[in-house]
């Protein structure tokens, strides 16, 4: 989150509210927390980046899970697996060591393609 340590309880607070399905709640403490952040005459960046997490939440919310419940049910949580299966296709490709290479203007396809196989093997 946001490095601002005087107001690390709130952020905490916030991200434990997203944690467990209440981004509502997150979204209402972070904009209190923008505009107590502007009476402070805080810099506009760091209000900013307050207000840029807000904006990513609201647009969001209906995307967010109870991501404890996953948790601790076993379930998926973070995109991890995905992104690390994206990255270590375009890798594999990219660093031109291979006999075969892929051409930036059709690796969207391919890597489409390559992570469906891979992701049905699981």
């Amino acid at each position: 989150m946001v490095s601002l340590p005087e107001y690390k309880e709130e952020l905490r607070s916030s991200k434990y509210k997203v944690w467990h399905d209440k981004s509502s709640d997150a979204i209402t403490k972070l904009q209190s927390l923008a505009k107590i952040m502007e009476s402070k005459g805080y810099t506009e960046s760091k209000v900013e980046k307050v207000s840029t997490i807000v904006t990513y939440l609201s647009n969001n919310r209906d995307k967010l899970v109870n991501y404890m419940t996953r948790k601790t049910n076993k379930l998926p949580y973070t995109s991890n697996v995905a992104e690390a299966t994206v990255e270590s296709q375009i890798n594999i490709r990219f660093k031109r060591k291979q006999k075969m290479q892929w051409q930036r203007d059709n690796a969207h396809n391919v890597l489409q393609l390559r992570t469906t196989i891979g992701m049905s093997t699981f």
